[in-house]
């Protein structure tokens, strides 16, 4: 099982990514919104996956199967 530490890092780089992807949507819109979409849509799986990661750092819980568990359902 990945330490608390890993997790958190991992959490705070998916939380860099997501802003930094928001921002260049936010650019891009106009010129480009179909791009603007895919980064929106890159942004909400990382968004989804960043809850997840969040919930296993509060319940101590191996993240990998909880992670593949819920992308499988979709």
């Amino acid at each position: 099982m990945p330490s608390v530490a890993t997790m958190t890092g991992s959490l705070r780089i998916h939380n860099i990514y997501i802003a930094k992807l928001k921002a260049k949507q936010g650019q891009l819109f106009d010129s480009d919104p179909e791009l603007a979409m895919l980064l929106d849509n890159v942004a909400a799986v990382l968004s989804e996956h960043a809850v997840v990661l969040a919930d296993d750092i509060a319940d101590g819980k191996v993240t990998t199967l909880r992670y593949e568990a819920a992308t499988s359902a979709r």
